[in-house]
């Protein structure tokens, strides 16, 4: 994967700039040129760039899932906002869905992937993931998924 280097310590991944943040960079906007045909780097004739935040996270988490795990023809991703960086409206599904199909049913996996985005030094605001994930799977995380659980309505 372009300009990121994986880190894993006792569990948890960090993805950081290879060789430094500047490259990491350099591979998120030339991807983001090439795959988001919304993403505009140019300043509009007679106007400003008005620099929106939304989405940015889930783009790079995309990105990085997509170049370092997912990158398969038997993974198919569903995202809600990841390819539609700086976007005005957000749609409040789920942020990114990857599903594998495996060589037998019991082999099928969805990855289901909720991403927070913060510029500060402390990470407390992952700690919203529990009220995201509470609302998503009610007390009940793993019983959810089964599919006798599910509706068509």
């Amino acid at each position: 994967m372009s300009g990121f280097a994986r880190h894993e310590t006792h569990g948890i991944c960090l993805w950081m700039g290879d060789p430094d943040c500047q490259a990491a960079h350099d591979g998120i906007l030339q991807w983001l040129q090439e795959k988001c045909p919304t993403f505009c780097t140019d300043l509009p004739v007679g106007g400003s760039l008005n620099i929106l935040r939304g989405n940015l996270g889930e783009t790079i988490a995309f990105y990085t899932g997509y170049w370092s795990v997912f990158q398969s023809v038997d993974v198919k991703s569903f995202t809600a906002n990841a390819l539609n960086p700086f976007g005005r409206i957000s749609k409040p599904d789920i942020d990114i869905v990857w599903i594998h199909f495996g060589a037998t049913t019991d082999d099928d996996l969805a990855f289901l992937q909720e991403v927070k985005t913060t510029g500060e030094v402390s990470l407390s605001l992952a700690d919203s993931l529990i009220s995201d994930y509470e609302k998503l799977f009610a007390t009940n995380v793993q019983g959810i998924m089964y599919p006798e659980n599910w509706t068509t309505e």
